[in-house]
């Protein structure tokens, strides 16, 4: 197996990130799961959606058994019931040194509140007529005061015993409305200095359908998250749309993904995903745009392994385009950290 070190690649960087950095690898219950109608369970969202329509996923796989986390937790099963499971594994992390994070939303929530309230749609009561383009606004302020109701009781229930070349000015624009309607849709509300409230790009470009914040939700949110975390994978080059006005549909700020930029230049190797491709220059742009950061999420597929069938087991072992994705990326954190950006975990 290849292993190595950023410091080999490039000797300044070695001890450019502290001690009490932490390193780790996220998962997903419905991903990792399985178990899918055990020991009470009941059903989730992604139950729900795989079982309805079998092609809504490309070879008609389903999340009935992903890779039976559930089943090989432990031999004994039986004891892993209704929440027991998550606290047995929260407890078995913790006795083996393991630190978990924990997220509460990870497009994934039972089907009960979800049938019963309409999942994230449900603002205190249903509403009847929702415009399909309005929904991805709603949900997105359902999530941000949610955030609001949990962080408090969290803070005086759990939080003391838990201790936890030339270009166009106009796709310079495009560029950072981009991130604006990504990122600062969640980021703003949370951590801008300003008023409570969504980036104005998004109110100029989506007027009433952007929820407003009452007052109860600004106290609610602002200074209840106490640090940053993002997952990210991938970069493209952006390109405003023209003078044109927006398609009612568009939640992405008006502008056009690219994979090359004017100069011909790829924005990364490709993998087996196609939007996910090896580009570490967005990566460290990202780093230095909000901080302190805990990077919780990022990885890559290689380019042709859905098909591909090991010859021996040592072939596994071999993945020179996993290895170059996380060389790069980390490479792009030691320099960040550097150069003075708090950094403060990396989840592959």
């Amino acid at each position: 197996m290849t292993s190595y070190s950023v410091s080999e690649l490039d000797p300044s960087l070695k001890g450019a990130l502290p001690a009490n950095f932490q390193w780790g690898y996220a998962t997903a219950a419905a991903q990792v799961g399985g178990a899918w109608n055990k020991d009470g369970k009941g059903l989730s969202i992604w139950d729900i959606w795989c079982h309805e329509e079998p092609s809504r996923v490309n070879d008609t796989s389903t999340n009935e058994d992903a890779v039976r986390s559930y089943d090989f937790y432990k031999e004994d099963v039986a004891r892993m019931k209704d929440y027991g499971y998550y606290n047995n594994l929260l407890d078995e992390l913790l006795s083996n040194g393991i630190t978990p994070f924990v997220t509460l939303f990870h497009w994934d929530i039972p089907q009960e509140p979800q049938a019963r309230y309409g999942g994230m749609l449900d603002k205190d009561k249903h509403t009847p007529d929702f415009v399909r383009s309005t929904e991805p606004f709603i949900v997105g302020h359902t999530e941000l005061v949610s955030h609001g109701y949990v962080c408090d009781p969290y803070k005086k229930e759990f939080q003391p015993v838990q201790k936890g070349t030339m270009v166009d000015p106009k796709d310079v624009d495009a560029a950072q409305r981009k991130n604006e309607f990504e990122i600062g849709w969640f980021a703003d509300p949370l951590y801008s200095k300003g008023q409570v409230d969504y980036p104005a790009c998004m109110r100029a470009q989506l007027g009433e359908r952007l929820p407003s914040f009452t007052e109860e939700e600004k106290k609610l949110i602002r200074g209840d998250s106490q640090f940053y975390d993002m997952n990210s994978y991938s970069a493209f080059y952006i390109k405003n749309r023209g003078d044109l006005p927006p398609d009612i549909n568009d939640h992405k700020g008006n502008v056009k993904l690219h994979d090359t930029n004017r100069a011909g230049r790829s924005r990364g190797l490709e993998s087996d995903t196609p939007w996910v491709r090896t580009a570490e220059w967005g990566w460290t742009k990202l780093l230095r745009w909000i901080w302190p950061v805990y990077i919780t999420e990022n990885g890559t597929t290689a380019k042709g392994e859905h098909d591909w069938v090991p010859k021996g087991p040592d072939d596994v072992l071999e993945d020179p385009h996993r290895t170059g994705f996380f060389n790069k990326y980390l490479t792009g954190i030691a320099k960040a950290f550097q150069e003075g950006v708090v950094i403060k975990s990396s989840f592959g």
